[in-house]
């Protein structure tokens, strides 16, 4: 009986954990290829990477940038990247990202807004959906 319960809470819980999961993915804004500008924190993950951190219905999405250039001095980031990955997940606070633009340090809570200005990110988001089998 005792097992027969211990099986029921991990059912439960694995139930409640994909129900999050997949609200996480259905509540981050939508990528497509061409232009198009999104609004967020430009942050750096502890992978390194720059990314768009968007807060949306609750959940903080980030948006993966490869490569591109970035003007520190100002708050509307218009630039030619080589990639925008959406990834559908979230940011813990313990990750505890810090804002890219030194400037705005003292105002964490400042809109970001960055437009892609190219469409050739197509190419290479098919290609990272090929690699990772994803589909972001």
């Amino acid at each position: 009986m005792k097992l027969l319960n211990a099986v029921k809470r991990v059912l439960s819980a694995s139930l409640i954990f994909y129900i999050l999961l997949f609200a996480d993915v259905l509540a981050c804004p939508e990528f497509s290829c061409g232009t198009h500008q999104i609004h967020g924190k430009l942050l750096q993950n502890d992978a390194g990477l720059f990314v768009i951190s968007v807060f949306s219905e609750g959940f903080r999405c980030e948006f993966i940038l490869l490569g591109g250039s970035f003007d520190e001095k100002v708050s509307h980031v218009n630039t030619t990247v080589s990639a925008v990955i959406y990834v559908p997940r979230t940011i813990t606070d313990n990750e505890s990202p810090f804002v890219f633009f030194q400037n705005f340090m003292d105002t964490p809570k400042a809109d970001f807004k960055f437009k892609k200005i190219t469409d050739e990110p197509c190419k290479l988001q098919e290609k990272y959906k090929a690699d990772s089998g994803s589909d972001a």
